[in-house]
């Protein structure tokens, strides 16, 4: 799982560009809620347990979905 997240982290950041990682604090996986996350000045990602999802950074309407359990 460690693995496909970074080839899919690297896909994301040639697509979109280069998103800086910002920790999480205080966030749950088990609860539904993101454990990483990164952004640039035109995109964002959260990374969850099962899946990233890709955002605009202006209006956060999600642009992208990878599934991380196939």
């Amino acid at each position: 799982m460690e693995e496909k997240l970074r080839e899919e982290l690297k896909r994301i950041f040639s697509k979109y560009g280069y998103m800086e990682y910002r920790p999480v604090f205080g966030k749950k996986p088990e609860e539904g809620e993101p454990y990483r996350t990164g952004h640039n000045e035109s995109y964002s990602y959260a990374v969850y347990k099962d899946h990233i999802d890709v955002h605009e950074w202006d209006t956060l309407e999600i642009v992208e979905t990878i599934k991380l359990d196939e």
